[in-house]
């Protein structure tokens, strides 16, 4: 091989471990690819997977590599797969989910399979600028999404499930367009929190990056490390940057390493990538 390749070759021993470049380097990976999958699987006796945050891509390396060789699901994968799903399908109640974020589009099949799953779901971001205007409440020059109007409007009626849409009763703006939820709004939000037995987050309140559309996510965040005896899980990139930096991250119970993982998951209770996996 060293010369087929005219260069050094350090071959992995027995014992040792290979880290391996960024797959996605390869277009190979994003394809799906058997061929790509067999190269790949030379040499090498198991796979397991622990990629949690990954598993809901149908990649190379996630759902065809596993069907070649022997393959398990870590120890890590099956804990984080159990507790979001254990706290969906049978949470302490009241169940209280709250969501935010850019837009509805990303979350729609989430907030649908929400619906039917949750008692109280508070809406908050860019998303709850969808909901206010499809429910005839003006948001001046903030952006909304008018193709989901209808589903905004069906949710909130309780066409998907019993359970009950809270939107903000006030904002923060800049130029008219809204960037956070308002004090009311944290108030009425953080009231119902403490209501909680089991907590879901994903998404922040507003436009965290800005110290000035901050206090909408950081009321929210204190609201639940408040509320001691619930069990909170949160979950999503934005939002785990958002409170990166705050104090008492220990009392938050669960935090899922994938975000649109995490909401496919809820969505679907399962994940392409663990459909191979010996669980």
């Amino acid at each position: 091989l060293e010369e087929l390749l005219d260069q050094p070759v350090a071959f992995n021993k027995v014992g040792k471990i290979a880290l391996m470049e960024n797959l996605r380097f390869d277009p190979r990976e994003q394809e799906g690819s058997l061929a790509y999958a067999k190269e790949l699987a030379e040499g090498f006796d198991l796979y397991v997977n622990e990629a949690f945050g990954e598993s809901h891509k149908d990649a190379t390396s996630m759902t065809f590599l596993p069907q070649i060789l022997p393959s398990y699901a870590g120890f890590g994968l099956i804990e984080e797969v159990e507790t979001i799903l254990k706290n969906i399908r049978s949470p302490k109640r009241p169940l209280v989910v709250i969501v935010g974020g850019a837009k509805v589009q990303d979350k729609i099949g989430f907030l649908q399979t929400l619906a039917q799953q949750a008692d109280t779901i508070l809406v908050g971001g860019g998303m709850a600028n969808t909901f206010l205007a499809a429910t005839g409440v003006s948001v001046d020059k903030s952006p909304v999404e008018e193709d989901k109007f209808k589903l905004a409007r069906e949710l909130v009626a309780g066409e998907y499930g019993q359970a009950k849409f809270i939107l903000p009763i006030d904002y923060v703006k800049d130029n008219q367009a809204i960037k956070d939820i308002g004090k009311e709004s944290i108030k009425l939000f953080s009231k119902i929190i403490k209501t909680a037995q089991t907590i879901i987050w994903n998404g922040p309140m507003g436009v965290f990056e800005n110290p000035r559309f901050s206090e909408g996510t950081h009321g929210i965040y204190q609201a639940l490390i408040e509320n001691e005896p619930a069990f909170v899980m949160v979950g999503g990139g934005d939002t785990l940057t958002s409170i990166k930096h705050h104090t008492h991250l220990s009392r938050l119970d669960f935090i899922s390493t994938g975000g649109g993982a995490m909401l496919a998951l809820i969505e679907r209770g399962t994940l392409p990538a663990l459909e191979p996996l010996r669980i």
